[in-house]
């Protein structure tokens, strides 16, 4: 009885010797911080957060990756800028971030507003008109034949100057008809690409890559159906107004399009 125990208890450390370096050797198989594989050290990293006050975090994750490489890895969770790094480079990345965080790096959104008139050989300018318009419809009554002017349509876009900015908007109006005849309704499609906004010696200056409208005038008798498209780039002064284009809806008079744009704060 005796010797069996004996037995066991040698088997038992026997398999113990066996699975010992098997062990060692799987813990240092999985390089940690500041240790050494391969004869190299490896080196030690840190995490830190950056919790921004004007920038989206999205914004430099891009920058970070263009500047630092694979030397820096970051990551957003809850509009927060996760950095991973070594700590050599930790110090370099939070004094950049500190600098860019500003608000003088915020690209400021940009509100395009454009007015649809319709211009007429005769008549005054009509009631519906905005006053903050009257000064270009003014020159309008100067540079074109008509007289009279109304307010179609109003339409609005609010868009980003930060990358490949888009934004678009449908909409429709009613052309004035002759008494006793039905109205025409038109629909137009508007788009906006491309917007930036540049310092001027006067201020700032609002560069539109693309301005594209399109309308389209349905027929009636004796009247065919019309097209209205411009496709142009543009370059305003805050608060300034130009006219985007004019064209006939297949009568004597005529649509025209009026664009303003301004930075907002």
């Amino acid at each position: 009885m005796k010797r069996n125990r004996i037995v066991s208890l040698l088997f038992a450390f026997m398999v113990a010797l066996a699975l010992l370096p098997v062990a060692s050797i799987a813990a240092s198989s999985a390089p940690s911080e500041g240790s050494k594989q391969g004869g190299q050290t490896l080196p030690s990293t840190t995490v830190r957060s950056f919790k921004l006050k004007y920038l989206s975090p999205h914004a430099l994750v891009s920058t970070l990756a263009e500047l630092y490489g694979k030397g820096v890895r970051t990551s957003v969770a809850n509009d927060t800028l996760i950095v991973r790094t070594t700590p050599e480079l930790m110090s370099s990345v939070a004094h950049l971030i500190e600098q860019r965080d500003t608000a003088e790096h915020v690209s400021p959104d940009v509100n395009i507003v454009v007015y649809l008139l319709y211009g007429s050989p005769k008549g005054e300018i009509g009631e519906s008109v905005p006053r903050a318009i009257i000064p270009a419809v003014v020159q309008l009554r100067k540079t074109f034949a008509f007289e009279g002017y109304r307010l179609l349509d109003t339409d609005k876009l609010r868009t980003s100057t930060m990358g490949e900015s888009h934004a678009e908007t449908l909409g429709n109006f009613l052309l004035p008809t002759e008494a006793k005849k039905p109205a025409r309704s038109a629909g137009y499609r508007l788009v906006v690409n491309g917007v930036e906004v540049k310092k001027t010696k006067d201020g700032r200056s609002i560069s539109i890559g693309l301005v594209h409208l399109n309308a389209l005038f349905p027929a009636a008798p004796h009247i065919p159906q019309g097209n209205f498209d411009v496709q142009t780039a543009m370059t305003l002064k805050e608060g300034q107004l130009a006219v985007l284009g004019k064209t006939s809806d297949g009568t004597p008079n005529a649509v025209l399009a009026v664009v303003t744009a301004d930075v907002l704060k």
